[in-house]
């Protein structure tokens, strides 16, 4: 149980009528990820009278709630999802709003009913831009981040979570990021990623061999693979190497053809 869960626990008992986790503790508690650094605090929204109220251990903020904008998370009063995204989407820098809005589409928020709630008051341009940029096709947070650095070096938009086949239509993996007309497959790796990927009875070791091999037969169907990590999030270098590669000349054609499943009428094997 991470620590600002913890937090939330222990200053439960002591909301007030008309009071509900939000704004980042809400995120914890919808399973939206977050930086570190954003969960300092616990933070509340009172809905009822009075002002918002600081003390050593929550934050609560006035606001105004109507019976659509919260729900119950294991018990806990909180901002409901599409509230919840909202309410972030608006305050936090674009890369970080992206992470929230992708995980948020992916866990069933409504991008119609996001972008009616952010459609006026304080942040809403920012909380619009983050929704219809959003995807929930975007796995993980890394992925999410890297879809922003990509954007904002103006590199061609990839493919998420593309499927390639063999010659004999036996699925060979499925791509973080799939430039077509490149052939470049683009994967971000991350500690969560091999985690999830993990077997009963199966280290990391062998996940990563697992996918040594997988890289392996998508280089012999020509696909080229560029991989990167958490800390080239925050270099420059990441989309300078992307776009290098992105520009080399020996991008092979049929690469897009085997992605397709459909080199010599082979398709996927049901």
């Amino acid at each position: 149980m991470s620590l600002h869960r913890l937090r939330i626990l222990g200053a439960a008992p002591v909301l007030g009528p008309s009071t509900f986790f939000g704004h980042e503790s809400a995120a914890v508690l919808h399973g939206l990820p977050l930086l570190t650094n954003r969960l300092d605090e616990v933070v509340a929204v009172r809905a009822g009278g009075g002002h918002g109220a600081i003390t050593a251990t929550l934050h609560a903020r006035r606001a105004k709630l109507g019976g659509d904008d919260v729900t119950l998370v294991d018990g806990l009063p909180v901002t409901n999802l599409d509230r919840t995204v909202c309410d972030l989407a608006r305050r936090l820098p674009f890369p970080e709003a992206v992470m929230v809005t992708d995980a948020g589409l992916r866990l069933g928020a409504d991008r119609t009913e996001l972008l009616a709630r952010c459609a006026a008051g304080r942040g809403c341009r920012m909380a619009e831009r983050a929704v219809l940029f959003g995807d929930p096709l975007a796995e993980s947070p890394g992925e999410s981040l890297s879809r922003v650095r990509f954007h904002q070096a103006r590199l061609p938009v990839p493919e998420l979570q593309h499927e390639v086949f063999d010659h004999d239509g036996e699925l060979v993996g499925r791509l973080d990021f799939w430039w077509r007309d490149q052939g470049l497959a683009g994967e971000f790796d991350g500690l969560v990623k091999y985690g999830r990927l993990l077997r009963p009875g199966e280290s990391v070791e062998q996940v990563v061999l697992a996918e040594k091999r997988r890289e392996q037969r998508l280089f012999d169907l020509g696909i080229r693979v560029i991989r990167w990590t958490w800390s080239d999030l925050w270099s420059p270098a990441l989309t300078a190497r992307v776009a290098a590669a992105l520009q080399r000349p020996d991008a092979v054609p049929r690469a897009s053809l085997v992605a397709e499943g459909s080199l010599q009428g082979a398709g996927p094997r049901r």
